[in-house]
């Protein structure tokens, strides 16, 4: 059975975030989070694919087609990736590997790369500056529109910028220049078209926190608008 995506109101304290995700999701923007390490907004990005309609079977049938190419079971769902930013241009795009039949014969086939695995689902880039500047800005121009690609990035190098008590950011305010001049490299590599700044959570609204909306009502939110 395949596990279902879970839901938003699993979410606490993150409900300006999150409303602002669902309509960038639902508008088919490509959406950079900016967030701390914890924060939540990898909690937040891989529940997109439930703010995503069903696939057509048009759809599902390329999907399919994909993931038997990799040799992965197919799931009849829309992908969710999340590569890591060592992913080599091979793993990000397409390799060739070479086989041998049950005669002994090699020969080589094409194995998708991240990119085509997430064909009509989510690519999401977690630490996306620590990705190699070639790969970020094939990925902005290959991507097709029907994939929704979500990047995340620190505040600034040492990540605790948002943090309420801004003594706890050990930077400079070179290096946060520097940091705000690469997240602009990074915008225009991957063609971003909505920004989101994630809160930092206290362990306490984190835990008791007001709940997200649910799936179903950001939904239904969305098809009011």
């Amino acid at each position: 059975m395949t596990k279902p995506t879970p839901d938003f109101s699993d979410l606490r304290g993150l409900t300006e975030a999150v409303n602002a995700f669902s309509d960038a999701v639902q508008r088919g923007d490509r959406i950079l989070l900016i967030a701390g390490s914890g924060s939540g907004a990898v909690a937040i990005a891989s529940r997109a694919v439930g703010l995503m309609p069903e696939m057509t079977k048009a759809e599902a049938s390329q999907v399919s087609a994909v993931q038997d190419d990799a040799g992965m079971r197919t799931t009849g769902r829309r992908p969710f990736r999340a590569p890591h930013h060592t992913c080599s241009w091979a793993g990000m795009f397409t390799q060739t590997r070479s086989f041998t039949d049950d005669e002994g014969n090699a020969f080589k086939r094409k194995i998708p790369g991240e990119v085509a695995l997430a064909k009509h689902g989510v690519l999401l880039l977690d630490e996306a500056t620590e990705f190699r500047s070639h790969i970020l800005s094939c990925v902005g121009t290959v991507l097709e529109d029907s994939t929704l690609l979500i990047a995340r990035v620190l505040p600034c190098p040492c990540g605790m910028a948002a943090h309420p008590h801004k003594s706890r950011c050990t930077c400079t305010e070179a290096q946060r220049d520097r940091w705000g001049v690469r997240v602009a490299v990074l915008r225009s590599l991957l063609e971003i078209t909505y920004t989101i700044e994630v809160p930092f959570l206290s362990n306490e609204t984190r835990a008791h926190g007001e709940r997200c909306p649910s799936t179903s009502d950001l939904l239904s939110a969305g098809g009011a608008k």
